[in-house]
């Protein structure tokens, strides 16, 4: 299987389902702690794929345990750190659910802003004279 092509936009709800899959380490687990069918985790995480443009999971038929690709890896640390920095910002009482949703947004779409602007400053670099 190819690598997805890559969609513009990204659907928040599943990366959760990301989450939920690296957390309990098989798509049958992770279906259960959703409440939905294994077969609709394994579609969710395809269109997470094709969304980004790389595959995350190895799909090997019959086997149980949960391989990531490099990517998947990568995204996994994305995730997990995103979560601890959520749960920190959540600590703080003194703030609204809300801001600390809108505070996450933005730290996601700077991270965001910053890889286009890495990739354009890539494509423009002239090689040295």
């Amino acid at each position: 299987m190819g690598a997805p092509k890559r969609k513009d936009g990204l659907n928040w709800n599943l990366l959760r389902d990301f989450s939920n899959l690296i957390r309990h380490e098989t798509f049958s687990d992770a279906a259960d702690a959703l409440g939905i069918s294994r077969p609709a985790v394994s579609k969710r995480i395809a269109e997470l794929e094709e969304s980004l443009g790389f595959l995350l999971v190895e799909r090997t038929r019959g086997k149980r345990e949960l391989r990531l690709t490099e990517s998947g890896r990568r995204l996994r640390a994305a995730v997990i750190d995103f979560e601890q920095n959520l749960a920190a910002l959540r600590g703080d009482t003194a703030r609204s659910e809300i801001d600390v949703l809108t505070q996450a947004e933005d730290i996601f779409l700077a991270a965001h802003d910053l890889v286009i602007t890495l990739q354009r400053q890539r494509r423009v670099r002239t090689p040295p004279e």
